[in-house]
């Protein structure tokens, strides 16, 4: 019984970390324990007693995080971080972590650093990230689950939407390039 309450708090202890994968990790640390809190009730000839005061160690446990608040605060975090990143170092931070260190080329990349340093309102583009965020976590805070459905739903149709009217140019670097001041 201490080994899985230590399973437990070992699992609440993860569940500190501000990111959906702590959050993770958390809830399968906690349910592998659940497993043996089930064995150990099933097999174990425990007393009344003996079960009240695991119920008691079990209830002094604090309160899993939760997932929604790691999207809110890491996960937020981690996507504004990689925005100052391409502001920092340009696009080709990006490739040069999707090509596993290898270095990025091709003029395709050094158009979009210099667009990115020249045409791009990064101010624009992190408030532009912060709005969605705040939207989609809006909806994943609804206590009903068919209606945080629907608002999740509808979030999503809104970036499809969006990214649907940018495929629609026929260039959407072209377009920065005419008409930087409308971007």
């Amino acid at each position: 019984m201490a080994d899985l309450l230590t399973c437990h708090r070992l699992a609440r202890q993860v569940d500190q970390g501000l990111t959906c994968i702590d959050a993770l990790v958390a809830i399968t640390l906690d349910g592998r324990a659940q497993i043996g809190d089930r064995a150990l009730l099933n097999h174990a000839k425990l007393t009344a007693a003996r079960i009240a005061e695991m119920q008691a160690d079990f209830d002094k446990l604090p309160p899993h995080f939760r997932l929604v608040d790691a999207l809110d605060v890491g996960e937020r975090f981690n996507l504004l971080d990689c925005t100052c990143l391409a502001v920092k170092d340009g696009f080709r931070s990006f490739a040069n972590i999707l090509n596993d260190g290898e270095s990025a080329k091709g003029w395709a990349i050094s158009l979009m650093d210099i667009l990115g340093r020249t045409v791009v309102d990064w101010n624009v583009v992190l408030r532009m990230e912060n709005i969605w965020c705040d939207r989609f976590l809006d909806a994943y805070r609804i206590p009903i689950r068919i209606e945080r459905l629907k608002a999740i739903q509808s979030v999503e149709d809104d970036i499809r939407q969006l990214g649907m009217t940018i495929r629609e140019k026929k260039s959407l670097v072209w377009d920065l390039l005419i008409n930087p001041v409308r971007h």
